[in-house]
């Protein structure tokens, strides 16, 4: 089995995206809309942790732990 070899980062195409950038230095959006991202960490399973306010409260609210989980392509 193959694992794909990727960064996690927050804040490259805009500030308030989470992206993931391939080996080959592709960068994919995969979340977007955070007010204020503190951290981005990702395991060996694909899940990404995103520790952030929502987008809905804004600045000074209290920050949440998001999971991203990956979904299969069609």
């Amino acid at each position: 089995q193959v694992m794909l070899r990727e960064l996690v980062i927050t804040g490259f195409t805009m500030p308030t995206r989470v992206s993931r950038v391939s080996e080959a230095g592709e960068v994919i959006d995969v979340a977007r809309a955070f007010s204020r991202i503190e951290t981005v960490l990702a395991n060996h399973e694909g899940n990404i942790y995103v520790w952030a306010n929502p987008p809905e409260i804004g600045p000074g609210s209290r920050t949440t732990l998001y999971k991203l989980k990956p979904v299969l392509a069609e």
